[in-house]
């Protein structure tokens, strides 16, 4: 018998009504991107007797933007919950029981998890106490866990995280003018280099006015040139690509819902 999965199926499409709300927020940071044209900036520092090369020009990932990010994560989170709820009344659950209200869709693999939460006998131990479903239902959804070294499930544990997250706080999950910085070639007119330090790692985080590189050079103020690039880039604070994360959510939880009967429209490419 198929689960009715209206409910379950609200919560989904009004995630990915977020979802079109955050792509069409990513692509005018892009666009801002395109027309500041971030740079590294030189400067002279006397003290040091050197040159130090500044990040300028970087966009910002808006605070206020936290919520909608935060209202994303739950209503998917609450598609799979929803979805757990009915096949637990579908196998004869009491929706007025004391363990009614436990009821969620299992994600193991969640930091913090205590010992043993996050292998197979951990999972099935538990499943079969807290939500006692028919063997082919726990095979569906055990084969989307995402136990440590299973490829193409982290997602899900970071969707469980961050869903967790938004309970108690305001989700800012993103890195603040998080930049992938490419350094070419650094040069000097009518000078030599005689030191060149970097102060950042490349694909590291930095934000507008971060130091990128210290340059001496003789003569000292000769003036120097430096070809390099600066990329926005927008990711959680696990260093996850923001966009590709939050699509490969989404994906993987369509996925379940469609497992179990979900009737659901092909998905965005």
């Amino acid at each position: 018998m198929t689960p009715n999965l209206e409910s379950a199926v609200f919560k989904f499409n009004r995630a990915l009504f977020h979802l079109n709300e955050i792509n069409r927020l990513l692509e005018s940071l892009a666009n801002d991107a395109a027309v500041k044209q971030a740079r590294a900036e030189p400067q002279f520092d006397e003290k040091r007797g050197c040159w130090l090369f500044i990040a300028r020009n970087l966009v910002r990932f808006p605070a206020a933007a936290s919520p909608l990010l935060g209202d994303y994560f739950h209503n998917l989170r609450s598609a799979l919950d929803h979805l757990a709820f009915q096949l637990f009344l579908d196998a004869g659950g009491d929706p007025l029981s004391k363990g009614a209200k436990d009821v969620q869709f299992p994600i193991y693999g969640l930091r913090g998890d205590r010992k043993g939460q996050g292998d197979k006998a951990g999972f099935r131990g538990n499943v079969r106490r807290r939500l006692p479903l028919p063997f082919m239902s726990r095979t569906v959804i055990e084969g989307y866990q995402p136990y440590p070294r299973r490829k193409g499930l982290r997602p899900l544990a970071l969707l469980a995280n961050l869903s967790n997250d938004d309970k108690h706080r305001a989700v800012t999950p993103i890195q603040a003018n998080a930049v992938t910085f490419t350094l070419h070639s650094v040069g000097a007119y009518g000078g030599r280099i005689t030191r060149f330090v970097p102060k950042i790692r490349p694909g590291q985080a930095i934000e507008d006015g971060a130091e990128l590189v210290r340059v001496w050079l003789s003569p000292a103020k000769t003036k120097p040139v430096m070809n390099a690039d600066l990329t926005t880039v927008v990711s959680l604070e696990s260093g996850d690509p923001l966009g590709p994360t939050l699509y490969d959510m989404y994906r993987l939880v369509a996925e379940i819902l469609i497992a179990f009967g979900a009737d659901l429209p092909p998905l965005p490419p």
